[in-house]
């Protein structure tokens, strides 16, 4: 299972498959480290999909290296030890019912992770046409097969090539 994630000083945010969770950091919070804050959405996002990802394995899907390395090597010392949440508990229970790896995804293939943890800052690639105009288009010139450069969350068609992984997507990466 591929679970993206994606924090900023104001929020984190992660989707897993269509499934969509984010938040704004408490007060207490805004003034961590990024690195810490990354891998706090990482681990509230494990919480958020419990039900969904408890016995599979799951990739966390991130674009801070220092944390995808983190998590690849297990801990290390480049991140305080500190536990990412309060709930030490729960963080042993994850820990022994999912088998978590982590994979590096560059900020811009990050889209809909970083949309969410950005709550009002405008993603290049979501900017979608509004439905009248499209269908007016598609009057004119037919519809298409494809759409191209799509999210599973702006897609025009059924069948849509996605700008990040997606298991909904028929392909990745138009070009």
């Amino acid at each position: 299972m591929l679970l993206f994630s994606d924090a900023s000083a104001e929020g984190w945010a992660a989707h897993l498959k269509e499934l969509l969770t984010s938040g704004v950091w408490h007060q207490d919070d805004k003034h961590l480290h990024i690195n810490i804050l990354e891998l706090k959405a990482a681990f509230l996002a494990l919480q958020e999909f419990w039900d969904r990802v408890m016995g599979h394995s799951v990739v966390l899907m991130n674009d801070n290296t220092m944390i995808v390395a983190y998590v690849n090597k297990q801990g290390g010392s480049s991140i305080p030890p500190a536990p990412p949440v309060d709930d030490a508990g729960a963080q042993v229970g994850l820990a022994h019912s999912v088998e978590l790896s982590a994979r590096y995804i560059p900020g811009k293939r990050n889209v809909m992770a970083d949309k969410l943890s950005l709550q009002n800052q405008v993603i290049g690639t979501e900017w979608p046409l509004h439905s009248e105009v499209t269908e007016r288009l598609f009057d004119l010139w037919g519809r298409p097969v494809i759409d191209l450069f799509a999210t599973q969350h702006n897609r025009k068609l059924q069948v849509f090539c996605s700008v990040m992984p997606d298991p909904w997507a028929t392909a990745e990466d138009a070009f």
